[in-house]
């Protein structure tokens, strides 16, 4: 249980960190975001999301769903680096 917790909390300040990260790009006073700022934006907090999923779905027991995730963790994970 220690360690959910670490990790939602993990996950959560990396959440945190983005959405300050991505904030002058998107809503600046000089802000002129460009399509792939949008792309990036987009994948990244999908990926920060799916791995919130996971870690809130081994807290309530439910493994197979949880396993569905992980599948698309692995497709948008890629994605997140390109």
């Amino acid at each position: 249980m220690r360690n959910i917790s670490a990790g939602l909390i993990f996950i959560i300040t990396l959440i945190a960190i983005s959405i300050e990260g991505f904030w002058n790009i998107f809503f600046g006073a000089d802000s002129d975001p460009e399509y792939y700022h949008y792309l990036h934006a987009i994948i990244v907090f999908i990926w920060l999301y799916l791995l919130l999923g996971q870690l809130l779905l081994i807290k309530r027991k439910n493994f197979s769903f949880h396993r569905q995730l992980g599948t698309a963790v692995f497709m948008v994970g890629p994605l997140f680096i390109t």
